[in-house]
């Protein structure tokens, strides 16, 4: 009990002695939170409203800012802690502190010229490195791209602010082309607008409005016609859904060409192997042969008169 009392009292003596300043930093604290929030909704309100984009960059940035504001404030009556000092220190600081975050500082000053250069904005349609989708944020270290099958790719700010970027227009972002083989003894005009009614029919509650798809032929090859069937997928809908729909509808069709049929009826004109009896060769053919070793027959095969066994082996041979 003792030890208990020998404890408390010092910690309730420096309570009692600070009261004013622990209510001070209390209430310090709820009035910044909540000028943060209801700053923060209004100024994501403002953005939406505004030819200004809406990112989470700003947002953080203003967040931010009140938070420092608050810690200034607070220093000196609670912490006893002249701000100036404070600045001082952190200016000594501060050198090891950015090569510490030099990566963090580069991204944060490439998401700020990302946004005032109007390079890209939530919303925008994009690819790169091979990849589209949509940008659905620009925050601190990075700018979120929705891709097709839902997959988020985060790609740095500083990294999107150096590399090639594509800006798409809607509908180059929702193109997508299923490759497929026709017959090439078909009535193009016929087949293509046959295509075109059955992939639109098959389509038509994940295809984007107001499109149509298109057929365009690729190459004329031994097997048949190459084409490409070009699709436009509405906002969200998977590529591969899209593409599985269309090959479906497809299937079957009499205009349709199997490569297995085609290289078929193409190897009925080809040469093919045929099998020569071993004793039909001379001995000095077999030289020509790559596995002579293997196909080369003994002496007493060619020359049944010399074996010992008679013809009885020789005609074994033959057959």
């Amino acid at each position: 009990m003792d030890s208990f009392t020998s404890f408390v009292a010092p910690l309730t003596s420096w309570v009692s002695n600070r009261t004013d300043r622990i209510v001070f930093f209390v209430v310090a604290l709820v009035v910044t939170w909540l000028i943060q929030r209801y700053v923060a909704r209004g100024l994501h309100a403002l953005l939406d409203r505004s030819p200004i984009p809406s990112a989470s960059l700003y947002i953080n940035i203003t967040r931010v800012s009140i938070w420092v504001l608050a810690v200034i404030i607070v220093l000196k009556p609670v912490f006893g802690i002249e701000a100036n000092s404070l600045v001082t220190a952190l200016g000594v600081g501060g050198v090891a502190i950015s090569l510490g975050l030099q990566a963090t500082i580069s991204n944060i000053v490439s998401g700020f010229g990302l946004m005032a250069g109007n390079v890209v904005k939530p919303g925008d349609k994009i690819a790169i490195n091979g990849v589209k989708g949509t940008v659905k944020d620009v925050t601190w270290r990075h700018t979120v791209v929705m891709e097709r099958g839902g997959n988020e790719l985060w790609v740095p700010n500083s990294v999107l602010n150096t590399a090639t970027l594509e800006k798409l227009p809607r509908t180059n972002e929702a193109l997508t082309k299923l490759r497929i083989l026709l017959r090439s003894d078909i009535d193009i005009r016929e087949t293509v607008g046959d295509i075109v009614k059955t992939v639109r029919t098959a389509t038509a509650n994940y295809a984007m409005r107001g499109t149509t798809p298109t057929v365009r032929l690729v190459s004329f090859t031994a097997y048949g016609i190459e084409a490409d069937v070009v699709l436009y997928a509405k906002e969200r809908a998977s590529f591969a859904v899209v593409h599985d729909l269309a090959a479906r509808a497809l299937v079957g069709k009499p205009y349709m060409a199997l490569a297995e049929d085609a290289a078929s009826a193409h190897s009925l004109h080809a040469p093919t192997a045929k099998t020569i009896p071993l004793d039909h060769l001379r001995v000095e053919s077999t030289q020509d042969l790559v596995s002579t070793q293997i196909l080369k027959p003994k002496p007493e095969q060619l020359h049944p008169a010399t074996h010992p066994s008679g013809g009885a082996n020789a005609k074994n041979v033959a057959e």
